[in-house]
């Protein structure tokens, strides 16, 4: 008997199908009945099998199971997938057979009933909403329109309509951009958002894309590189680091996230010729970064852990009382009344004023 399901399983046809719901759970089926949540998500924009039934012959007849889940305790149908090589089963309304994946790329995009332009609805799709591409056509006025399927996070169904085919990409490194470009969009972590941005760089995204990420990188650098808000020169004034076993990094910007060139260590000196106007809190210590040269390498360092070098200065008021005293053993030698010496006094006083 296992035998023969094992033979049906690899013989029951399957077809090409889209997730369109972003962070789409995957379910496995138990040896109750009942459906368990695997843990495990799809983005949208993937691409997955599923099966259909046996004697299936449109897109519509899938393979379909009444389960009751048991996180939701509620009866419902699930699909049967195959997802690099492991079967699963999802909602069925959050996938898309046949089509192809696409992302939708300006801010907004409106939704038309028909191909018609003059059958607008009130239904716009988002910048980085993933849909299924059906179909692209030409309207009377020479406009090409596309049929997308699309997931309603609101009404939690699959919907269908035309969106202008400007609008959209079928790139699937610009779905991957633009699905990062909205979690950097979602979160405050900086570091996140650095680490995402970088990891688009090396993708081959179409123009508009590219703008966007161009647009990411450089929120992310102003909010990050000090220098961008002023800076201003200041009298070279020497530091160094006294934490031993420790080390300052020497950055390219006036930033954490900026690149490391060298580190200041233990009781090395580092001289400082420019300071950001900002200053930024790291460890409950608010300073400004300082520019200028340590151990040969020009960079930025944060001045919050800088002990300044202070420079032995003559004290001119002691100088200043030392040529006095001088003076008046030289005036005790002519004069030990000291007169003279007052009276010259005087004069240049008189001449002064």
């Amino acid at each position: 008997m296992l035998l023969l399901a094992s033979l049906y399983a690899a013989a029951q046809e399957t077809k090409e199908a889209t997730v369109i719901k972003e962070e789409m759970a995957l379910w496995t089926l138990q040896d109750d009945g009942k459906m368990a949540n695997s843990k495990n998500e799809l983005n949208a924009g993937t691409t997955v099998q599923v099966y259909m039934k046996e004697d299936g012959r449109t897109p519509d007849e899938i393979s379909a199971e009444t389960s009751t889940s048991r996180s939701r305790g509620s009866t419902q149908t699930f699909t049967k997938i195959s997802y690099e090589g492991n079967d699963y089963y999802v909602v069925p309304n959050m996938i898309c057979i046949g089509g192809t994946p696409a992302v939708i790329t300006t801010e907004n995009a409106c939704l038309y009933k028909t191909k018609n332009l003059a059958d607008i609805t009130s239904h716009v799709l988002v910048r980085s909403k993933v849909v299924c591409l059906k179909g692209t056509f030409k309207t009377v006025a020479g406009k090409e329109m596309s049929y997308v399927t699309y997931y309603d996070d609101s009404s939690s169904s699959q919907k269908s309509g035309y969106v202008k085919s400007e609008k959209t990409s079928t790139n699937r490194d610009d779905i991957t951009a633009l699905r990062a470009l909205r979690k950097i969009n979602a979160t405050n972590n900086q570091k996140l958002k650095t680490d995402l941005v970088s990891t688009l760089r090396d993708l081959n995204v179409s123009g508009n894309v590219l703008e966007l990420i161009g647009e990411a990188e450089m929120r992310i650098l102003r909010a990050t590189d000090l220098s961008l808000a002023g800076v201003m020169d200041i009298y070279p004034q020497k530091f160094t680091y006294l934490v031993e076993d420790d080390y300052l990094n020497i950055r390219d910007i006036p930033s954490k996230a900026g690149k490391t060139l060298g580190r200041l260590e233990f009781e090395d000196e580092f001289t400082a010729v420019r300071k950001t106007l900002a200053t930024q809190t790291f460890d409950d210590v608010t300073d400004s970064w300082y520019y200028g040269v340590a151990k040969g390498i020009d960079g930025w360092i944060f001045g919050g852990y800088l002990t300044p070098i202070e420079e032995e200065v003559e004290d001119e008021e002691g100088l200043e009382a030392e040529g006095q005293e001088d003076g008046g053993e030289s005036s005790g030698e002519g004069n030990s009344d000291g007169n003279e010496s007052s009276e010259t006094s005087e004069t240049e006083k008189d001449s002064e004023e």
